[in-house]
């Protein structure tokens, strides 16, 4: 299958449990492990799934999240193998509003590629 080159906004949707704000700490950090499924379009305008392990560090009190990607995995045209793309590990630095359930900042591949990330997680964050 061939697409269109991909622009806009990127989003995340995450399947959790909320946290009870009274039970979150105002300062320190939380970990979350766990996985990153993502759409990729590369340069012939080929579709790949993508899918990766995620670490996400809040540093609460500075309202950050650091997050880096690893294993990442594509899948898709033109052969529907399952391939390691390095190049697609991402590294970035989020920030969040009190009682908001929106992250924004910067996010960088391991191949050069960057771009301003909006991720929606809710509800709102403390």
């Amino acid at each position: 299958m061939l697409y269109p080159n991909t622009t806009g906004s990127s989003f995340v949707l995450s399947d959790e449990s909320a946290s009870t704000a009274s039970i979150i700490p105002a300062v320190g950090s939380l970990n979350y492990m766990g996985g990153l499924t993502g759409y990729y379009d590369d340069k012939n305008k080929f579709a790949y799934i993508t899918n990766d392990n995620i670490v996400l560090t809040s540093t609460l009190d500075k309202r950050t999240l650091n997050l880096t990607t690893s294993n990442t995995v594509i899948q898709g045209a033109p052969d529907g193998n399952r391939n390691y793309n390095t190049g697609l590990q991402l590294t970035g630095v989020l920030t969040y509003v009190s009682g908001t359930n929106n992250f924004t900042g910067t996010v960088t591949g391991a191949s050069g590629i960057i771009g301003k990330d909006e991720w929606e997680n809710g509800p709102g964050r403390n």
